[in-house]
């Protein structure tokens, strides 16, 4: 899973301008698309082998725009319910 989702996110990669931030949100495109029970920051941290703290912080406030996200993945025509579609509702 995680070399299909290097290759997922990679179309992404300029929407980020730290690259922490870039590796945290594959960190938690990994737990969301896993088969944790619970998605929580903490069980996805664990689970990918992150910190959960720096997973909130880029959730919370890292300077990467979800619009930006969205407007990327709808014009590659992507559909909601992937792993960016549960970033966007966590973010």
């Amino acid at each position: 899973m995680v070399t299909f989702v290097d290759e997922y996110a990679e179309r992404y990669q300029d929407l980020f301008p730290e690259v922490r931030s870039f590796e945290q949100v594959k960190y938690l495109l990994i737990g969301m698309l896993s088969e944790l029970k619970r998605k929580t920051l903490p069980a996805i941290a664990k689970a990918v082998g992150a910190d959960a703290q720096a997973l909130h912080h880029v959730l919370a406030s890292a300077s990467w725009s979800v619009q930006a996200v969205w407007r990327r993945e709808t014009s590659d025509g992507i559909t909601p319910g992937t792993g960016w579609e549960a970033i966007r509702v966590m973010h």
